[in-house]
């Protein structure tokens, strides 16, 4: 009788930690969800799959901050604050968990400082330098709250404890010469301001600081230029182009007119963009080459590849040395059906740029329309391992494993595809085609 009971006990012990194992696999794969979500910017629905992960357990901090910094990235700042306290309560006295429990500190800082609580930002903040005394984002999130309050030399010494850590530390820059603004030195705040766009071009926050500054000194050509470029790298387009033209009525330039050519083609008015660009080139903008490959790009989305191609070609001469000129190139003469052109050119930008994303997909492209699809898998996954972002190539990935009979691979990968919010037509489009993979599955 006791060796049933044990043998009971055994039998009940493996199913409970079969079901265990069950579902932390099953919060893996939501985590997995989550983070294709969150590469392609579909928050909600990244927020949805950590949610689930969470109810089932598993990794729990990872779970939880995936979920606060969807919240987060939404607007939804009283929740993801709870959820980043949480993380912080498991995290701890974890030392495997340090990477979650800083990036959840942080988080609340960014969160605190949003809504101008400075003083309990500055508590957040002073708790993670004394932490974690080499993190120069901690410094940098101190520096802000400190100026926010007004006390600008402890403020001016966190940002300049940053830059110790990490000199190319753009944020603490832009603070540093916000400071040395409001203390009268000008010229130096603009020289901190420049080397801070230098290091990160994309970042909006030090044109919207410097813009603020020509305004305080009426500069309006200058202001407007600088606060258009903060709504360009903002995502604000069309108040971007509202500002670049306001720059123009004060005084034409080619820089302007490159600007406002380079906000109309990324809003999809790439005729009207040409219209600038080559004004830009007639008031002899300089470099000459990004204006190039630009109005190529334009005319290429007009479908006019001959020109297309003629001016990227004059880029390239221009600049041989640059992998996204190569790739650009390959885009063209894939849509101009010259997929061997393409894979030469495509290879060309990975040969300057091994870690470019667009030329390993152009790559891809150019063998998966020539049937090459086990090559075009492995460049696809090069490309998606580079930018998870990419989330048409999902569907291109899924069409080679497709053609390769993995029906499995290829539906996951059209799944993948659909949860990066595409338009009505495609998601439609795409759902049809799994629902026909699921059928010739069955059969």
């Amino acid at each position: 009788m006791n060796a049933r009971r044990a043998v009971a006990g055994a039998v009940m012990a493996a199913l409970t930690l079969a079901g265990t194992a069950g579902r932390a696999a099953d919060s893996d794969t939501y985590i997995a969800r989550g983070k294709d979500c969150v590469a392609m910017g579909a928050f909600a629905d990244g927020e949805k799959e950590f949610r689930k992960a969470v109810e089932l357990g598993g990794d729990q901090p990872e779970a939880l901050y995936g979920a606060g910094f969807c919240a987060f990235r939404q607007g939804k700042t009283k929740r993801a604050a709870t959820d980043f306290e949480q993380v912080l309560k498991s995290t701890h006295s974890v030392p495997q968990y340090r990477g979650f429990h800083t990036l959840a500190l942080l988080r609340l800082g960014e969160i605190k400082l949003s809504q101008r609580n400075f003083r309990e930002a500055i508590d957040i903040y002073a708790g993670g330098v004394n932490n974690e005394a080499s993190n120069a984002d901690f410094r940098y999130g101190l520096g802000t709250a400190l100026r926010g309050l007004g006390r600008n030399e402890k403020a001016l010494n966190s940002f300049e404890e940053a830059l110790k850590i990490n000199p190319s530390h753009a944020g603490a820059l832009v603070g540093k010469a916000a400071i040395y603004y409001d203390l009268g030195n000008v010229p130096e705040a603009f020289d901190l301001l420049e080397r801070a766009i230098k290091l990160d071009p994309q970042s909006a926050l030090p044109y919207g600081v410097m813009g603020a500054l020509y305004r305080d000194l009426k500069k309006p050509y200058e202001e407007n230029l600088m606060i258009g470029q903060y709504y360009f790298y903002s995502g604000d387009l069309k108040r971007a182009i509202g500002r670049f033209r306001a720059a123009l009525v004060v005084n034409e330039t080619s820089q302007v007119h490159h600007a406002i050519g380079s906000v109309l083609l990324k809003d999809g008015q790439a005729a009207e963009s040409v219209r600038h660009f080559e004004r830009a080139l007639k008031l002899k903008v300089r470099p000459e080459d990004p204006a190039l490959a630009q109005l190529s790009m334009a005319y290429a989305k007009m479908g006019k590849l001959t020109e297309a191609k003629s001016l990227i070609a004059k880029a390239i001469r221009q600049n041989g040395r640059s992998a996204e000129y190569h790739g650009q190139n390959a885009w063209i003469l894939l849509l101009a059906k010259d997929s061997m052109g393409a894979e030469k050119e495509a290879r060309a930008a990975l040969k300057l740029d091994p870690e470019n994303a667009g030329a390993y997909r152009y790559l891809g492209d150019s063998l998966n329309s020539r049937g090459l699809a086990r090559d075009a898998v492995d460049a696809y996954e090069k490309c998606l391992a580079r930018n998870p972002g990419l989330s048409d190539v999902y569907v291109n990935l899924g069409w080679a494993y497709e053609q390769l009979g993995d029906l499995v691979s290829a539906q996951r990968n059209y799944e993948t595809f659909l949860r990066g919010g595409p338009p009505p037509d495609e998601a439609k489009s795409v759902k049809a085609h799994i629902d026909s993979l699921r059928k010739r599955s069955r059969k």
